[in-house]
């Protein structure tokens, strides 16, 4: 056994080693802090963490036509414009049984430092689901090359850029579910 001097002097470098390692996996890990996980594939903000930074060439990754099945199978698709200017333009359709189910039309815009995704419902005869003034927002968490999490919303583009994979958090009272959308590149 090591006398005390020396015991307390081990205690003291292993303090201070984990302490640096600490620091040094702190500087190299991104910060996780502000978010949490909202399902198993898609996050929310923490309460009163600000949005990630980032600009609409971040999502420049997800232009192109997309189809594909979700929703317990139905066919969906999903159109992103380049962006241009102050935005980037998307378009979902869900078909179930040879019928169109539901419309969206999608922006994402600038807002600040952070781009947030702004989107409108519309039913098979373009009646809006949300009232004239209003829409659905969808803040930034974090995105990486290929992948944009927004609150309760995730892309993710696989297979060199012609998969892209979309959860989405949907809610009916107090249940929540998890959809998962995936989609081919068309050519």
């Amino acid at each position: 056994m090591a006398p005390p001097a020396r015991s307390a002097c081990i205690a003291d470098v292993k303090a201070l080693l984990l302490a640096v390692l600490s620091a040094a996996v702190a500087a190299l890990v991104p910060s996780v802090s502000g978010q949490t996980a909202n399902s198993p594939h898609t996050l929310s903000l923490a309460e009163g963490a600000a949005p990630a930074k980032a600009t609409l060439a971040d999502f420049a990754w997800l232009t192109g036509h997309w189809v594909g099945t979700g929703f317990g199978g139905a066919d969906v698709e999903e159109i992103w414009t380049a962006p241009n200017g102050t935005s980037m333009q998307g378009m979902f359709r869900m078909v179930r049984n040879g019928r169109a189910q539901v419309y969206e039309m999608v922006v994402l815009l600038p807002v600040g430092d952070t781009v947030e995704m702004r989107l409108k419902h519309f039913t098979a005869e373009l009646k809006a689901w949300e009232e004239k003034e209003k829409w659905v927002t969808f803040r930034l968490v974090k995105h990486e090359a290929n992948e944009a999490c927004f609150e309760g919303l995730t892309f993710r583009g696989e297979d060199d850029g012609n998969t892209l994979r979309v959860w989405l958090v949907t809610s009916q009272g107090a249940d929540r579910t998890e959809q998962e959308m995936v989609y081919r590149r068309q050519r």
